[in-house]
């Protein structure tokens, strides 16, 4: 399986509390969700029945004792491989400097292939911190997207991704230079108070040019929409908000990858049955909506050319979220596709087929993974 879409682990993931390792399945900023209700989420506790069980372990406490003990190539090699994760795509933006393992200590310790994928909102803050006019962004930020593409080739970037869901909504103004100038100092004021760029014209202009230079290096773009924490208003993160920057002639060539999805599956199904360059998955629902994580595949299944979709975890900070995410991830998807060939919409043999394009052969394929030696896959009978 390629996990197309997750973040990184913390480097310290091993000394966690139990609040601590509850924390990647809970969107909530409020410690009362981790503490009292969490626990008590159905999929929350199919996790750790799934957990003690492998691990022979009575209690959550004794595995993470057994953990803090163990290995830890062991330990994340044995999770990566269970869940059959061969490569993972890391927006390696989520966290600061040194809280995070490297895609390249990742890549070493799980033993998976990985391969980086840019934040654009973080190239995008560092710069208007540091310039004092829109001028010198628009001068430095090639060079600066230019230099990630050409650094450590070992450990590419293979994508961009923007959170402009969390920034504002997936509605995306079309802004004159002269607009995006004059407001540049209001939202360089609001980057230095609060370190984050918010919805403004300088924001939508500079995402724009950033936009143009994924066309122009035929670079996939990740959006984020759908569920996710409440920095996001879920009525703005619909992604037929971004429909009417799909229809432009500008962005025909764009091809992006919205992430997430849930409650939007339809749309986003939809925009994939009519847009050549839109692909989505649907992680996060993986972990966070897994009893109901079959009939969501089939309905993304029965709207969405297979071709169009990808599987992703959205795992981060501790392993076991990639490692759930990808079981659920992997039983729905056969459920699915059982029942769409019950119902005579799919012939029997088409099954493995369709597994393999979706957890493996679209990712390759979108993001040309094959084009470099970290990431070269070689071709299996099977479906990774």
């Amino acid at each position: 399986m390629v996990d197309n879409h997750a973040h990184n682990l913390l480097a310290d993931y091993r000394q966690c509390s139990l609040i601590d390792f509850a924390k990647p399945y809970c969107e909530s900023r409020f410690d009362e969700m981790l503490t009292r209700h969490i626990p008590l989420s159905l999929f929350y506790q199919h996790l750790i029945r799934k957990l003690l069980s492998r691990y022979r372990c009575p209690t959550l406490d004794d595995y993470l004792e057994l953990r803090r003990d163990q290995d830890q190539t062991e330990h994340l090699s044995g999770l990566f491989s269970d869940a059959g994760i061969e490569t993972v795509l890391v927006d390696d933006g989520y966290y600061g400097s040194g809280e995070a393992l490297s895609a390249q200590n990742l890549s070493r310790l799980a033993q998976v292939k990985t391969a980086r994928v840019l934040r654009i909102e973080t190239v995008l803050e560092n710069l208007v911190r540091e310039c004092t006019s829109l001028d010198q962004v628009l001068k430095t930020l090639p060079e600066i997207l230019n230099h990630e593409l050409s650094a450590d080739q070992s450990f590419p970037v293979v994508a961009l991704k923007t959170i402009v869901a969390y920034r504002g909504g997936l509605q995306i103004d079309a802004v004159a230079l002269s607009n995006a100038r004059s407001s540049y100092h209001p939202a360089r004021k609001e980057v230095l108070e609060s370190g984050r760029i918010n919805r403004s014209a300088t924001y939508h202009y500079l995402l724009s040019e950033v936009l143009d230079f994924a066309v122009a290096r035929q670079l996939p773009v990740q959006i984020h929409c759908g569920l996710g924490d409440d920095d996001a208003l879920l009525s703005q993160a619909n992604p037929i908000h971004f429909q009417a920057l799909l229809k432009a002639e500008r962005y025909r060539e764009l091809k992006c990858v919205f992430l997430h999805c849930y409650p939007y599956v339809r749309e986003v199904a939809y925009l994939a049955s009519i847009y050549p360059g839109v692909f989505f998955d649907l992680s996060l629902a993986n972990s966070l909506i897994a009893p109901d994580l079959t009939r969501i595949y089939y309905e993304a299944l029965s709207a969405a050319p297979v071709s169009k979709i990808l599987a992703g975890t959205d795992g981060h900070s501790q392993p076991e979220s990639h490692w759930y995410g990808a079981m659920c991830l992997r039983r729905s998807l056969t459920e699915a596709l059982k029942e769409l060939v019950e119902r005579d919409y799919m012939l029997k043999g088409q099954m493995v087929e369709v597994e393999r394009a979706i957890l493996r052969s679209n990712a390759i394929s979108l993001y040309k993974l094959n084009s470099t030696s970290n990431l070269t896959v070689a071709t299996s009978q099977q479906v990774k």
